[in-house]
């Protein structure tokens, strides 16, 4: 439903009284009460993230990450949850290298290492990738830009020992 299709069916129902204000601004207040909850949990586990042990650290965001790219699949059955899902892809391309790289730091991965880079970047970009052809939203395909580009640099360290950052940065831009 477009911005003022819904507007104008706002109005009708304010017009017919079948839709008072307050009715309408709790429902608004509903819709970004979800917002205030993540950024609120986020905040939260930053503050402490030092005292946390590690499976409390890959709970919080691998786990996190797995459980909002569930229930944004979950979503993308339905048209009208289209907006949600796409909310709940962005939590999981946030959260889930993040969690990744802390198991691959706690497995003694070198995560300064080309190879490591080039590992988490070509996991995330398959997963994307494929995500994005299968679910068809663009924040999928945004993330799999991210990835991809990640991966691009992380392998051509990887290969070559000099940098020609110049020429990969126009190669990128040119893509």
């Amino acid at each position: 439903m477009e911005k003022q299709e819904l507007l104008q069916k706002i109005k009708e129902a304010a017009a017919q009284k079948t839709l008072g204000r307050e009715e309408l601004l709790a429902a608004y207040d509903q819709g970004t009460e979800f917002l205030i909850v993540v950024l609120g949990i986020a905040v939260l586990v930053g503050q402490h993230w030092s005292a946390l042990n590690f499976f409390t650290k890959v709970t919080a965001t691998l786990g996190a990450g797995a459980a909002a790219y569930v229930v944004a699949a979950i979503f993308s059955r339905y048209n009208k949850l289209n907006l949600a899902a796409e909310a709940f892809f962005l939590i999981s391309g946030l959260t889930v290298p993040v969690g990744i790289s802390i198991i691959l730091h706690n497995a003694g991965w070198d995560m300064n290492s080309h190879v490591t880079h080039s590992f988490m970047a070509a996991a995330l970009f398959t997963v994307f990738i494929v995500s994005a052809v299968i679910f068809a939203k663009t924040i999928l395909e945004v993330f799999a830009i991210i990835f991809g580009t990640w991966l691009f640099f992380a392998a051509t360290d990887f290969i070559s020992a000099q940098r020609f950052t110049e020429y990969r940065v126009l190669a990128i831009g040119v893509s």
